[in-house]
């Protein structure tokens, strides 16, 4: 197991809490009271011999759902590093805490990836600039000679392009998102547009992640259908099985409405 300094809480979430973080060289031995949380480890995590930079998720302890939440998570991230790897942050495994310290709790997991950026299209959105304020993170350059309304909708064009892209290429594995909202859209400071968080996924091919009558669905962003398939759709059989029924029921029921539901929103803020 690599050792890792964690940094600054970054975000919360139902099931889970995500810190940046670095990954600790070998040739680098760090006091116990170095790892506590404060100034130290922030001025450590900008030393130059932390030069790997990563995202850390802790699975929360004691939350019904949240260690299955994380074992989904973990699968579909896996999955999609080999499937496709273009469309989400680059995953890097997981670890289970030996033992109880300032930072871990015995037998609590973490997911680790790649930092990709600290800003997801969420933050840019909040901003009043929006959507000035990503256009040189997406092209690279200031937009030059253009009126302001065609300005903003050459970003906004650049903006959804890539999330379709992304969504199509992993549909095209029969993974869907099932929780497409701007705070799981992570920019890169190359300004690609990365999909994170796929705790909520689902892989209509086997039927991994998939109960008819259940469903982690954010109300601000969900479909008017309260589920990814027809309430009438039975259980999913064994894997194996899954695997040769489930492209004709993949086709029959529109498999990708409901992300591209949830692209809809983003497209009206």
């Amino acid at each position: 197991m690599k050792d890792f300094l964690i940094g600054d809480r970054l975000g919360e979430g139902s099931f889970g809490i995500v810190y940046s973080g670095v990954i600790v060289p070998k040739n680098v031995n760090l006091d116990e009271n170095v790892r506590k949380r404060g100034s130290s480890v922030k001025s450590l995590i900008a030393d130059s011999r932390f030069k790997e930079k990563v995202i850390l998720k802790q699975v929360k302890i004691g939350v019904q759902g949240a260690a299955e939440c994380g074992e989904f998570e973990e699968w579909f991230n896996y999955r999609l590093s080999r499937a496709a790897p273009e469309t989400c942050a680059g995953f890097l495994g997981s670890f289970v805490a030996e033992k109880t310290n300032s930072r871990y709790t015995k037998g609590e997991k973490w997911l680790v990836w790649k930092f990709e950026g600290d800003r997801d299209l969420g933050d840019y959105m909040k901003d009043r600039g929006f959507p000035l304020n990503i256009e040189s993170v997406m092209f690279g350059r200031v937009l030059e000679g253009l009126e302001s309304i065609k300005r903003n909708a050459l970003i906004i064009k650049q903006i959804m392009r890539q999330i379709i892209t992304s969504l199509k290429k992993i549909h095209d594995t029969g993974i869907v998102h099932r929780d497409v909202k701007p705070s799981n859209l992570v920019v890169t400071k190359k300004g690609q547009i990365k999909l994170i968080d796929f705790g909520a996924a689902t892989d209509l091919r086997i039927g991994k992640n998939y109960v008819p009558d259940k469903g982690l669905l954010d109300p601000d962003y969900c479909p008017p259908e309260l589920y990814v398939m027809p309430e009438e759709t039975p259980k999913p059989p064994p894997e194996p099985v899954a695997a040769l029924l489930s492209p004709v029921l993949w086709q029959a029921a529109a498999k990708t409405s409901l992300n591209w539901w949830h692209i809809s929103p983003l497209m009206v803020d």
